[in-house]
């Protein structure tokens, strides 16, 4: 089964538009997807599928932004500063300004290693041309 990299909008969950069939980010499953305060998305990691005959076993740690609701993408970071993971955790975050994301979680694999680590970024924003552009950092863990 290939992954896809199609990307789609509905307002109710019952009608649906093709917004592009083909974003600029390679095919992939178990992305992260964050909607942030500004109108903008992040893609964040995933796999292009961990076992055959589904993939070649690669996961991503790179980050794309869309201002655009989708229909266009723009590489952030090809490689943030977390081990590469699908099914990632996102959250937007509970304190600081609204261009905090906090991403948690995740595995390389159906078998593991399994993630609990907690990152920060702050300001993502899509670069030209593509640069590190999120200054992430590793969040303590607190009870």
């Amino acid at each position: 089964m290939p992954w896809a990299q199609d990307v789609w909008r509905s307002a109710d969950g019952s009608k649906w538009e093709l917004v592009t069939p083909a974003a600029e980010w390679s095919p992939r499953a178990a992305a992260g997807l964050q909607f942030r305060p500004d109108g903008s998305m992040l893609l964040l990691g995933g796999s292009d599928g961990l076992l055959p005959p589904i993939g070649n076993g690669t996961v991503f740690n790179d980050v794309w932004v869309s201002t655009d609701l989708g229909a266009q993408w723009t590489l952030a970071t090809p490689a943030a500063p977390w081990a590469a993971r699908e099914g990632l955790q996102k959250l937007t975050a509970l304190y600081g300004d609204a261009n905090t994301v906090l991403l948690t979680a995740g595995e390389a694999g159906y078998f593991g290693p399994y993630f609990a680590d907690v990152w920060g970024a702050h300001h993502v924003h899509a670069s030209s041309p593509p640069s590190p552009a999120c200054s992430c950092q590793q969040q303590p863990a607190t009870s």
